[in-house]
């Protein structure tokens, strides 16, 4: 069988099918028969050997960062546990000196809402009696304008119209 067939536009240059073989190998997953045929086919076919390089270190990377580092010891333990103790008495230190102002501000903003509710409601009241004031101005005037015998007009509207018109015109 002519391997060279076999090339294709893979990444690696490699020939598509033995690209695929290439973990396996590496893994000593072939059969016998299938690891001597890729070998000598990686002796023949240069863009096969390289990606074989190429996979091997990949597979050697992965290995590395995936193994477990030793115990760093008790000098890098002490070390961080300081440097812990030492961040949170900062954080302390920090919340010590805002809590007061934490507090006050608090405080001012509590009392600022109670100063403007108040405000409100003493501008509504201030209205409602602006209000109550005029509504009786406006019927002082009408009591005015209309003679002792307005509950005798206010019979008809006709009637109330024409006293209106007589009052007026005096």
């Amino acid at each position: 069988m002519n391997w060279r067939n076999w090339k294709s536009g893979t990444p690696s240059g490699a020939c598509l099918r033995n690209e695929a073989l290439l973990e396996d190998y590496l893994e000593g997953a072939l059969t016998p028969k299938a690891h001597w045929d890729l070998e000598a086919h990686l002796s023949n076919c240069g863009p096969c050997a390289a990606a074989l390089e190429n996979a091997r270190a990949g597979t050697d990377l992965v290995r590395r960062l995936t193994t477990p580092v030793a115990d760093p010891g008790d000098v890098f333990t002490r070390r961080v546990m300081a440097r812990v103790r030492d961040e949170e008495s900062k954080i302390e230190e920090q919340q010590t000196w805002w809590h007061p102002l934490e507090t006050l501000a608090m405080r001012l903003a509590v009392s600022s809402a109670l100063a403007v509710a108040l405000l409100v409601s003493a501008a509504a009241w201030r209205s409602n009696q602006a209000q109550a004031v005029s509504t009786s101005a406006q019927s002082f005037a009408v009591d005015r304008l209309l003679p002792d015998s307005a509950p005798e007009l206010a019979a008809g509207s006709d009637t109330l119209m024409g006293a209106i018109a007589e009052n007026h015109d005096k």
